[in-house]
C-alpha cells in the first residue's frame, strides 16, 4: 500500500465518550474491552487475563486512545509504516491500528497463542519482545497476495507469515504490535532450499561424474558416488592427470578439461580406472571465475562411455565378419528340410574356416548320433571331446596327429541338443577369436536345425503311435505290416488280443482305472515280445502283435505266456465283483510254404502271398471272437483263409 494511502486510511477510532450525536449507538463501557462484548456469529473472544493497569490514574481509556491514534495520524510516527501496526492496551483494548492491521487483529486476537500473550504482557510491563513468524490465513492479513489469482492453490501459499515485534508504549500504557509480512521471503527461501536439494539429488543420482577443481588444479569436489571405481574421498585433493593413461601428455595439454580456462564441450579422455583398466570419459566443463575475472578453478561433468566405445569396436569387428557369416547363412537359408540345412551348413563351414572336415551330432539320452558329416575322416580325439561336452565343457580344443580339433556344444535354449566338431591341419595355428565367433554362430544355426529335426521326428512318432499306451496305432500298424508281408517269403504269426470283462472296470471304477488297465496290457505285451516285433493298439481294448519268424508251436507258447501275464497283472486292477479281467486271443499264421489243410486242432497255414494285412487281421479277429465264444481267457488259432472252422486251445 502506498504511503499516501496509509495516511488517508489511518483509522479514526471513535472514543467511548464521544459517540456521534443522533447515531443511536450506545456507548460501550470503558471498563469492558471491546472483545468482551457479545461476539458476532462465528467469532471467538478471549477474556483478558491481565486486568487494566492503573499506572496512569490520570489517563483514562479515551486518553490512551488519543495518544495511540496520534501515532497513526498524518505526520505521526507510524503513519507511513508499511506493515500492520496496532496499539494494544490492557485487557486487549485495541487503542489504534492502521488499515493493514484491522483484519490481522481479528484473526490474531481471536485465536491468540500463549507466546503472543506473554509478549503483550511483557511489553505492557516495559520489556520488548520479538516473535517467530505467525502463520495466518492469507485472507486475514489484508496483503495484496491474498487477492492474487491462484492464491492458496498451487504456486501461491495459502497462509501468510507475519513477523511481530511487540514494543512497550509507556505513555499510553500500551503495547505496540509492529508486523512485517515475510510470506514472500519465506516462500523464496523455501524455493531456494528446494532448488538446492533438487540439484543435490540430481547430482547424487546421476551416473555422470560431477567435479570441481581448485586454483591448484586439484579436486575440491567430487559427486558422492565417486568415479572410475574410486570413492569421492579418494579423489579429493589429487590431480586429475594422475589418473590419465598418458599423464605427461595430459598435463601439458592446454585443452585438458580439468585445467581449462575456457568452456570445453565433450572432450574425450582416457583414464585409468581403480581396477587398472582404461576407461573412456567424455568431459564438459567451464572455468570458475572470481570477481575480477581471475580463474579459481574448473567445474564440469564426465560421462563414462567405455562400454559405448567397446560396443562400437565390437560392431566394427562384427561388420568385418558379416561377409563370412552371410556366406554361411546364404548357403543354408533356402533349405526347407532341416537335415539338408544341417548338411549345407557343415559343407559351408569348411571353406569359411579352412577346415578339413566337419561333423554334426545330435544328443539323445547322453548318446551322440551323427546327423551329417563332410570332409575327411574325424580324428580319434573326437570321442573324448564329445564326452567332455556332455560333462559340461563349453568348448574343447585339441591338437593330435597333426590336426587341430575344436568341438562345441549345440544348444536349443538351455538344453544340450548336440555337438559340432571341426578339424584342420595343425599348421594353420590355433583357432583364433574370429574362428571361435563363426563356430559359435554356426552352432547356433545348427541348434535350430536339430530342434526342427527332433520336432519332425516327434510329430512322426505322434502320428504313428497311440497317445495313451505309446504303441503303434492302427493305421501305422497296418502300413508296417503290409511292408513286412511284402518281403521275400514272410513267415510269422499275428496275435489279436481283446480284453475280457473290461467294461465293468471302466464303468464302475472310472476311465482313469480303465486307462491304467490298457497301459498295463501295453507294458506286458512289450515284455512278452522282442524288439523286432511289431506291437500295436487297434482301438478300445483291442491289441495286435506281429511276431516274425515263429511257427505254430512258438505262437501257442507265446499266447499262453500273455494269458498268464494278463491274469497276473490285471487282477489288482479289477472291479472286485468276481468277474476277473482276462483276454481272448486269436492267432493267424503266415508261412512261405504252400498251403496245407489241417484238421481241427492241428492248425493250418495258408499261402499268404496274395493276402493283405487287412485280410490277415480279419482272420485273427475271427479267431479271437471264437475264443470269446469258447469261454474267454483262451486263444484260438485261425484256419487258413477260406476254412470254415478253427482249432481252439485254451489257457487259464
Amino acid at each position: 500500500m502506498a504511503r499516501s494511502a496509509l495516511i488517508d486510511n489511518a483509522p479514526q477510532a471513535v472514543l467511548p465518550d464521544e459517540a456521534p450525536a443522533g447515531t443511536g449507538q450506545s456507548v460501550p463501557d470503558p471498563a469492558q474491552p471491546p472483545h468482551s462484548q457479545s461476539p458476532s456469529h462465528g467469532e471467538t473472544w478471549v477474556e483478558p487475563r491481565v486486568p487494566p493497569r492503573g499506572d496512569h490514574p490520570g489517563i483514562g481509556l479515551p486518553g490512551r486512545r488519543r495518544m495511540a491514534q496520534a501515532l497513526f495520524a498524518a505526520g505521526g510516527a507510524l503513519a507511513a509504516y508499511p506493515g500492520p501496526a496496532a496499539a494494544i492496551g490492557p485487557g486487549d483494548h485495541v487503542l489504534a491500528a492502521n488499515t493493514s492491521a484491522e483484519k490481522l487483529l481479528d484473526a490474531l486476537l481471536g485465536r491468540r497463542s500463549g507466546e503472543l500473550r506473554l509478549a503483550i504482557d511483557s511489553a505492557l510491563a516495559g520489556s520488548p519482545a520479538q516473535l517467530q513468524p505467525l502463520l495466518l490465513p492469507m485472507h486475514a492479513t489484508g496483503s495484496p497476495e491474498a487477492n492474487a489469482p491462484g492464491a492458496g492453490s498451487g504456486g501461491m501459499p495459502d497462509q501468510a507469515a507475519i513477523e511481530l515485534l511487540v514494543l512497550p508504549f509507556p505513555d499510553a500504557d500500551a503495547a505496540l504490535l509492529l508486523g512485517r509480512d515475510v510470506t514472500l521471503e519465506r516462500t523464496l527461501r523455501a524455493a531456494l532450499v528446494d532448488s538446492r536439494q533438487r540439484y543435490k539429488d540430481l547430482v547424487e543420482a546421476s551416473s555422470d561424474f560431477v567435479w570441481e577443481t581448485g586454483p591448484d588444479g586439484r579436486f575440491v569436489f567430487v559427486s558422492p558416488g565417486g568415479a572410475l571405481g574410486y570413492r569421492a574421498e579418494e579423489l579429493i585433493g589429487r590431480r586429475p592427470e594422475e589418473f590419465a593413461v598418458d599423464a605427461s601428455a595430459e598435463a601439458s595439454d592446454p585443452a585438458f578439461p580439468f585445467n581449462a580456462r575456457s568452456t570445453v564441450a565433450k572432450a574425450e579422455l582416457w583414464f585409468r580406472a581403480a581396477n587398472g583398466e582404461p576407461a573412456c570419459l567424455v568431459a564438459s566443463c567451464r572455468p570458475v571465475l572470481g570477481p575480477d575475472g581471475e580463474c579459481r578453478g574448473t567445474r564440469g561433468a564426465c560421462q563414462d562411455v567405455s562400454e559405448r566405445r567397446a560396443r562400437e569396436a565390437e560392431v566394427a569387428r562384427l561388420r568385418h565378419r558379416e561377409r563370412l557369416l552371410a556366406y554361411l547363412v546364404r548357403t543354408i537359408r533356402y533349405e526347407v528340410d532341416p537335415k539338408n540345412a544341417a548338411t549345407a551348413a557343415a559343407a559351408a563351414a569348411l571353406p569359411a574356416l579352412a577346415a578339413e572336415g566337419c561333423r554334426v551330432h545330435s544328443l539323445n539320452e547322453d548318446r551322440f548320433a551323427v546327423v551329417t558329416e563332410c570332409g575327411g575322416a574325424a580324428p580319434a580325439a573326437e570321442a573324448e571331446a564329445l564326452a567332455a561336452l556332455v560333462a559340461g565343457e563349453t568348448r574343447v580344443e585339441q591338437v593330435a596327429d597333426g590336426r587341430a580339433l575344436i568341438a562345441v556344444p549345440i544348444r536349443h535354449g538351455r538344453r544340450l541338443a548336440g555337438a559340432l566338431a571341426l578339424w584342420r591341419t595343425a599348421g594353420l595355428g590355433a583357432w583364433d577369436e574370429d574362428d571361435l565367433f563363426l563356430v559359435a554362430e554356426l552352432a547356433d544355426q545348427l541348434g535350430v536345425a536339430l530342434q526342427q529335426i527332433a520336432s519332425q521326428e516327434a510329430l512322426a512318432t505322434l502320428s504313428r503311435t497311440d497317445s495313451l499306451t505309446g504303441l503303434v496305432n492302427r493305421r501305422s500298424f497296418v502300413d508296417e505290416l503290409e511292408q513286412r508281408l511284402a518281403g521275400a517269403r514272410p513267415r510269422g504269426a499275428l496275435l489279436y488280443l481283446d480284453l475280457d470283462n473290461f467294461k465293468p472296470i471302466n464303468d464302475r471304477l472310472g476311465h482313469a482305472r480303465g486307462d491304467a488297465v490298457l497301459c498295463a496290457v501295453a507294458r506286458l505285451l512289450r515284455d512278452c515280445t522282442r524288439g523286432s516285433d511289431l506291437v500295436g493298439r487297434l482301438g478300445g481294448d483291442e491289441f495286435v502283435a506281429w511276431l516274425a519268424d515263429i511257427d505254430e508251436t512258438a505262437a501257442a507258447t507265446k499266447a499262453h505266456e500273455i494269458l498268464r501275464r494278463v491274469a497276473q497283472d490285471l487282477t489288482p486292477l479289477s472291479a472286485g465283483d468276481g468277474e476277473m479281467p482276462g483276454a481272448s486271443i486269436g492267432i493267424a499264421l503266415v508261412t512261405a510254404g504252400a498251403p496245407t489243410a489241417g484238421a481241427a486242432g492241428a492248425g493250418g497255414v495258408a499261402d499268404t502271398a496274395a493276402e493283405s494285412a487287412d485280410a490277415l487281421i480279419a482272420r485273427a479277429d475271427g479267431a479271437m471272437y471264437a475264443a470269446k465264444r469258447g469261454g474267454k481267457q483262451r486263444f484260438v488259432i485261425a484256419q487258413p483263409a477260406g476254412a470254415a472252422t478253427a482249432a481252439t486251445s485254451a489257457a487259464s
